[in-house]
């Protein structure tokens, strides 16, 4: 079928359908050699709106090519993958929405109020460690803990405000 046909079946525009055959996404199956025209088989249909399917949720090509390669519980898996990622990114932009309206409402919002006390000075160790789940961080406790434990002299004790080892965790 012509470009246009399959464009109007697949939900994709001539324009999108030039660029993914570019790419290797949806090459067309078969290209007149003198006048460059694109010819499309009904085969491929499923391909080409899964694309727009993908697109529309806002897959990167790149991603989407790679989807496309995957067996179908590995393609799964990848979209879902995806769309977890999708939800974390969309619920920090909403919770910062948020903050805004009420900032610039001139409402109080304690997200990113700062207070600043005085502390008498003292060592610090860090250790960067990027986690991405609750376990990890807890984990990272564990070991940081197990190194200090396994120094081979005890260690030295700071002057300043007594008090238990913490662990500062971001996510």
């Amino acid at each position: 079928m012509s470009i246009g046909e399959f464009a109007g079946l697949s939900r994709l525009s001539p324009k999108a359908l030039r660029l993914y055959g570019e790419l290797g996404l949806l090459p067309p199956a078969q290209v007149d050699p003198d006048s460059g025209y694109r010819w499309y088989a009904a085969s491929q249909l499923d391909n080409a709106r899964l694309v727009a399917s993908l697109r529309q949720i806002g897959v990167p090509l790149a991603q989407i090519q790679l989807i496309l390669s995957l067996e179908p519980e590995a393609a799964a898996a990848q979209v879902g993958a995806y769309w977890s990622g999708a939800e974390a990114d969309h619920a920090g932009r909403r919770d910062l929405a948020g903050y805004l309206v009420d900032r610039l409402a001139g409402k109080r919002n304690v997200m990113y109020e700062v207070k600043v006390r005085d502390i008498p000075a003292r060592s610090l160790l860090c250790l960067l460690r990027h986690a991405s789940s609750d376990q990890e961080v807890w984990d990272l406790g564990k070991e940081v803990i197990g190194m200090l434990k396994a120094q081979p002299v005890p260690v030295p004790r700071i002057e300043g405000v007594a008090g238990a080892a913490f662990l500062a965790a971001a996510r």
